[in-house]
């Protein structure tokens, strides 16, 4: 979806001039459209994470609208995966879709091959360690089920990202592009919170992990207007 600049300082809470300095000085992506500037939605949300930018919450139905599966219910259908050994991107993506519940359909070695690939294309980190899959390549099984799954390595790896060590990676999988975007942003969202990093930092019992990520995604709903 492509935002206009007027959206995108409404929604970053700026003013629309401090938007066009973005475009003009600090690599905010933009295309021309009737002579106006437009940036697409999820070039705008890896963007600000990327500089630490707030976004409002309101950036979640502004992408994808309110009917997609909820960010804390694709955790819990996906898991939390604790001490992951592997350190290498394919290692790493064969352990955490073993055990994954796919449907039947699903061929697990080609899941495997499109995560590798979207591993070369490179992961989006999100600082402390975490990383999550990159929002231009989403990860999209029709008919199967929204999933997230969680994976906490035992040894931080320089593998999974080209500049910085990684040791937590989010993988997120869904139906359709909407619902792949939808589930990225609002956990991007709740990667916001401190309580919520520490807790990943610390390997926490995974029932702590999702508990916290059910009760950031609620106050981020009751937060939108």
């Amino acid at each position: 979806m492509l935002l206009s600049t007027g959206e995108v300082a409404s929604l970053s809470r700026v003013s629309e001039r401090e938007v066009h300095r973005w475009i003009e000085e600090r690599g905010l992506l933009a295309e021309r459209v009737n002579g106006l500037s437009r940036v697409h939605a999820a070039e705008f949300l890896e963007w600000a994470t990327l500089l630490g930018i707030s976004v409002d919450p309101l950036i979640f139905s502004v992408l994808n609208g309110d009917t997609q599966a909820a960010l804390s219910s694709a955790l819990e259908a996906g898991g939390v995966l604790h001490g992951v050994a592997a350190e290498e991107p394919a290692a790493v993506f064969a352990a955490a879709i073993e055990t994954l519940p796919l449907p039947d359909s699903i061929d697990r070695q080609s899941l495997e091959a499109v995560l590798a690939a979207h591993a070369a294309y490179g992961l989006l980190p999100v600082g402390d360690g975490i990383a999550v899959l990159h929002p231009r390549r989403p990860v999209v099984l029709p008919g199967g089920p929204s999933l997230i799954r969680l994976c906490l390595l035992d040894v931080p790896s320089h593998a999974l990202a080209s500049d910085r060590l990684i040791d937590t990676l989010f993988l997120v999988i869904a139906p359709t592009v909407s619902a792949w975007l939808h589930l990225l942003a609002r956990l991007l969202g709740v990667l916001r919170d401190p309580a919520l990093v520490e807790l990943l930092r610390a390997r926490a019992e995974t029932d702590a992990i999702k508990g916290a990520v059910r009760q950031l995604e609620a106050a981020l709903l009751d937060a939108r207007p």
